[in-house]
């Protein structure tokens, strides 16, 4: 310190006293310098960064995350920004800034533990976002997910918002309200039981909603409320009762995933009312045992209709009459043990199958008479007798009855039968009765795996133009 003590008789010179006043004004500078050096020095000391996956990622002395930093392009996929935490992390304010980043995929280990108390906890805090200005999607995936005061502030950039294998317990519509223009939402494989009325009620542009794999018990009424734009809807491996009423006004919806979906009381058609837009349902693993004459009236634009792997045992009549717009239909994994002919007569799809209906089975006479497909599946099916014309008035450009239990083929098994392929692989065939296929249109003929001596097309009554493959 520099002391200046001058006698009050005395009077120093003016160079002195200048002197002094110039020392006094030094001193302070040089006494802000160090407290700003301190200042400066202290807060890197808060601060730990490290260099990862060409980002910087700092955190302060709490162990929160405050601020990522992309150092190179490369980071990035596709403008997606993803990190991989270890265990319980938070991120703290405003911790992502960089306008290249147009996503987020945050990821916690993996556990194969159906058990919520297993997952690490994500805790953001409301405005961890807010300064990514070009982010329109976010992605947590294994994370019981915390929001600092129950909501994000306003993202009204982010379109897209999936957590998948996180925490929630419930939808978390306070959440929603800083994400009014969200066109796809998902919260595949959480813990949510209820799904309460008015629940996406912030979203109105929703055009895509997941909600598969929560072992929902309950679907309020009125819970779909205001998404007037849905289009698609998964309600895949949950267990809620299917009341009528509970998907009224999803009157946009055109594709409906409801695998494996119901409680014991299982599948009521009543629930599909209303869905005036509808062309795509999958309903699968769902008990359903029957089809009844005009069960699909109710939406006759159907055109994917998908009911593997339930209990039907037989296909009576009338059941497609009213659903002429079928392109799909699914039928595989079933019991179906009879079809009644004509059930499928006036129908034009791409794929009808009937895959692994493992039933001792007849094919009777003009079971699919006045059908056009494009493809036949009926292997695995454990057909052990084609009766004649089983396949007449049938126009197929390909037909599939590999793997079942045929062991002769005889006269006019295929009378009226028009297809470019028709696969016998994988049976127990040793003998073609002579003129077989002499009144059927086949160009090629599959045989693999066929307990047959020769090839003879003309004692078949095969074309020689038609194609026999025995490999």
């Amino acid at each position: 310190m520099i002391y200046c003590n001058v006698s009050q008789s005395y009077q120093p010179p003016e160079s002195f006293q200048w002197c002094c006043t110039i020392s006094l004004r030094t001193m302070k500078l040089i006494i802000g310098i160090v407290f700003t050096s301190l200042a400066f020095s202290t807060h890197a000391q808060e601060e730990l960064c490290k260099i990862e996956k060409n980002l910087k990622i700092c955190e302060n002395s709490a162990g929160v995350i405050a601020h990522v930093t992309v150092e190179n392009p490369s980071a990035l996929n596709r403008g997606i920004l993803e990190m991989t935490f270890d265990g319980d992390t938070t991120i703290g304010s405003k911790a992502f800034s960089d306008p290249r980043v147009r996503g987020f995929l945050l990821e916690m280990p993996y556990t194969n533990q159906r058990n919520q108390s297993a997952l690490p906890t994500l805790t953001l805090h409301p405005d961890t976002f807010v300064e990514s200005s070009n982010m329109y999607r976010i992605f947590i995936m294994h994370a019981n997910v915390n929001v600092i005061g129950e909501s994000f502030s306003p993202m009204t950039q982010l379109t897209y918002l999936r957590f998948m294998h996180c925490g929630f317990t419930d939808v978390p519509t306070k959440m929603l309200e800083s994400t009014e223009n969200l066109t796809e939402l998902s919260f595949e494989n959480n813990y949510i039981r209820v799904i309460r009325s008015q629940a996406f009620a912030p979203v109105k542009l929703l055009r895509e909603l997941h909600l598969e794999g929560n072992g929902i018990e309950s679907l309020e009424l009125g819970c779909f409320d205001g998404l007037d734009h849905l289009k698609v809807l998964t309600l895949d491996q949950n267990h809620f009762s299917s009341t009528p009423g509970i998907l009224k006004g999803l009157n946009s919806l055109v594709r409906l995933n409801i695998d494996d979906a119901f409680d014991e009381n299982g599948f009521n058609i009543d629930i599909l009312q209303n869905l005036p837009a509808i062309s795509n349902i999958r309903m699968g693993f769902n008990n359903m045992t029957t089809l009844k004459p005009d069960m699909f009236s109710i939406f006759p634009q159907i055109r994917h209709l998908a009911l593997f792997g339930n209990h039907i045992t037989r296909i009576p009549k009338g059941v497609f009459d009213r659903a002429r717009s079928l392109f799909v239909i699914h039928l595989a994994r079933n019991d179906i043990g009879f079809i009644e002919p004509g059930a499928f007569s006036g129908l034009n799809v791409s794929l009808l199958n009937l895959l692994n209906n493992r039933v001792d089975k007849t094919i009777e006479t003009d079971t699919f008479s006045g059908l056009s497909v494009d493809r036949l599946q009926l292997d695995s099916n454990n057909i052990t007798e084609l009766k004649a014309g089983a396949f007449n008035a049938l126009s197929a450009q390909q037909i599939i009855l590999s793997w079942n239990k045929l062991t002769q083929i005889d006269v006019d098994d295929f009378l009226g039968l028009d297809t470019e392929e028709l696969d016998l692989s994988h049976n127990c065939i040793s003998s073609i009765a002579p003129n077989a296929f002499q009144n059927s249109k086949v160009k090629k003929l599959r045989l693999k795996g066929n307990p047959l001596d020769r090839v003879d097309k003309d004692k078949w009554g095969l074309p020689a133009s038609a194609e026999i493959s025995m490999l």
